[in-house]
């Protein structure tokens, strides 16, 4: 049986350094989510109400989510079956900027993701537009709604995006190098904030 050595490895010491710089940087911008994002409030406030709303219509909800968990499955079998299969939910990425290339249609992967994750946004903007809440709250909730699903979408990630993938290979890598410049700049010039 080995002994556990009294030090860390390096590696475990460089995770723990990289933990609790990130934990730095996490609480640093939630501070400034509050301050700069927020339209009139506080997000867990807003939540809170929502979650209480929600907990008022336990029918409404349990069959928002037997309905989303049947589509995910009818997606999921049209994925294993190769597209054969015609129990597969609609879901319309027409119009869609972040989908328009051919990889996101053409490549089964790349479908399914789409897909999958149109569904999952289409689920909880739902949510938000089905229960029953105050006008500003539900504004709020909208609001909070977008910006997660925005940032969530597949096209946002490298190893989802068939294009980003694509031109990555292309131009070996330069774009992303490119892309951590831009954003570093845009930090330094949002003095600690990301500026878009």
């Amino acid at each position: 049986m080995m002994k556990p050595h009294a030090t860390p490895f390096p590696i475990e010491t460089m995770l723990k350094q990289f933990s609790e710089a990130n934990q730095s940087l996490v609480n640093d911008w939630q501070k400034r989510f509050n301050l700069t994002l927020e339209p009139n409030g506080d997000f867990a406030e807003t939540y809170q109400k929502f979650m209480g709303a929600l907990s008022q219509q336990p029918t409404q909800w349990a069959e928002q989510q037997q309905q989303y968990q049947a589509n995910q499955m009818k997606l999921w079998q049209s994925f294993l079956s190769n597209g054969t299969s015609s129990s597969e939910p609609k879901v319309d990425a027409k119009g869609d900027r972040r989908f328009s290339a051919a990889e996101w249609s053409e490549m089964p992967l790349f479908d399914y993701i789409k897909k999958s994750y149109l569904l999952a946004s289409d689920w909880l903007i739902g949510a938000v537009e089905k229960t029953e809440l105050d006008a500003q709250t539900k504004r709020k909730m909208r609001f909070f709604t977008r910006q997660y699903v925005d940032a969530m979408s597949p096209s946002n990630f490298l190893a989802t995006n068939p294009e980003l993938i694509r031109e990555t290979f292309k131009q070996s890598g330069s774009n992303l190098v490119r892309g951590m410049q831009m954003m570093a700049e845009d930090i330094q010039a949002g003095h600690g904030a990301l500026k878009i």
